[in-house]
């Protein structure tokens, strides 16, 4: 699957993104979240950082996303 080109996504209007990004999002439907979380850290750019509520959803998400990319903010 390739990485989507951001820039011209903003660039495009709302019906040409959806169009420009279905084939990716059918392809991350099929995708665990494990499998989703990796594939966002290799293909968009820029540097990521983690925000939590600290509820019970965000501790399996802060896991899941430190297990992945453990020097992460």
């Amino acid at each position: 699957m390739s990485h989507p080109d951001l820039a011209a996504l903003n660039e495009m209007s709302k019906v040409q993104r959806a169009m420009a990004l279905a084939a990716t999002n059918a392809q991350l439907e099929k995708s665990s979240a494990e499998e989703r979380v990796s594939w966002a850290l290799e293909n968009l750019p820029g540097a990521y950082v983690l925000s939590s509520s600290f509820g019970i959803q965000a501790a399996v998400s802060l896991h899941l996303v430190t297990r992945l990319q453990p020097d992460i903010p």
